[in-house]
């Protein structure tokens, strides 16, 4: 398993890795349902960009040719940057997301970040424990909710400062 940053030539392997994440997702920031080719490139495309102006990271894992996990942070400005980490439900719970996390906070330093904030589906036990055993706080000052087809999402949010 190799851990890089995620390129062009990733596009086959990013949409199936996406695909099968937001197949067992009740609601995606990105999508309404399963994405289509055309938002999947679009997806790939906007981040790409995002990586060559400096103002996101965005490491993969990949495994024979498949990507099964990826660390997003996205410089928000004011040296914060939000975090997201995605991991293939078949290598959740091995370290891969601790790993993903470690990278990029390394390339996180390297862009001048201070702090990373996660923004966590109160709902996701799994995500909310994560982030607390990888030394995130909850701010307990803020909070966020989004309306999605009627029905409401409430995100906590954790931060940490980085060394």
């Amino acid at each position: 398993m190799e851990l890089r940053k995620l390129a062009e030539r990733d596009f086959g392997p990013f949409s199936a890795f996406i695909r099968s994440v937001f197949r067992d997702s009740p609601y995606s920031m990105w999508f309404s349902g399963e994405p289509d080719a055309k938002e999947l490139e679009e997806l790939l495309s906007k981040k790409l960009h995002e990586i060559k102006r400096g103002r996101m990271i965005d490491i993969v894992a990949e495994e024979s040719g498949s990507i099964i996990g990826e660390c997003e942070i996205a410089a928000k400005g004011q040296g914060i940057g939000l975090v997201g980490i995605l991991v293939d439900k078949r290598h959740r719970r091995k370290g891969l997301g601790g790993r993903l996390l470690e990278s990029g906070i390394a390339e996180s330093r390297r862009l001048g970040l201070g702090v990373l904030l996660a923004e966590v589906l109160d709902s996701n036990a799994d995500a909310l424990g994560f982030f607390q055993s990888n030394g995130f706080a909850l701010d307990n000052d803020v909070e966020k909710s989004v309306e999605v087809g009627g029905r409401s999402y409430r995100y906590l949010i954790f931060r940490k400062r980085l060394k």
